[in-house]
């Protein structure tokens, strides 16, 4: 497949009803003990999507004309967030969690913001490994951060083995 065929653009409005889709194929990804069932059968609420699209914090990625995946960002602790990113299965391993992860951080630079952050788990290789390939570095959230308390829902809703990790802005 030809780097042109793969691209990163803002979501519009007609992506969002695909992006579910995508998200459960990508769950589907993770072992039970990692994803309880309860989660691996949810999806982000549309309305989440649409706030996200309208405030240009959500993105897609085509690879052959085809939406294969997408970024949704929000700011914590005063830095952007990446809060869920999937690649559809079928579209793994060509580049695209690497090209949505750069428009993340590109878009927070522009927003002059020092890092990006995100929470992951620290064993699956298409998670912390991931993302320290790509500059990541895992920290302690400060007690009383936003982060922190974003560790610790996940922590309730089922999730283990759960990192915050941080890229500066350079």
């Amino acid at each position: 497949m030809s780097a042109d065929s793969r691209f990163i653009r803002p979501a519009a409005p007609a992506d969002l009803p695909l992006l579910a889709d995508i998200e459960l194929r990508a769950a589907s990804l993770f072992p039970e003990r990692d994803l309880p069932p309860a989660l691996r059968g949810a999806a982000l609420p549309a309305d989440e999507l649409w706030q996200a699209q309208t405030a240009g914090l959500l993105w897609v990625a085509e690879d052959g004309g085809q939406v294969a995946g997408f970024a949704l960002a929000e700011t914590l602790d005063d830095q952007l967030h990446l809060a869920e990113m999937d690649v559809d299965p079928e579209h793994a391993r060509r580049g695209l969690g690497g090209m949505l992860l750069a428009r993340v951080v590109a878009h927070a630079g522009r927003l002059g913001h020092a890092a990006v952050t995100l929470t992951t788990f620290s064993h699956l290789p298409w998670n912390a490994p991931f993302y320290r390939r790509h500059g990541f570095v895992e920290i302690a959230p400060p007690p009383g951060s936003q982060l922190a308390a974003r560790l610790w829902e996940e922590a309730a809703l089922g999730l283990a083995r759960r990192v915050a990790m941080r890229r500066a802005i350079v």
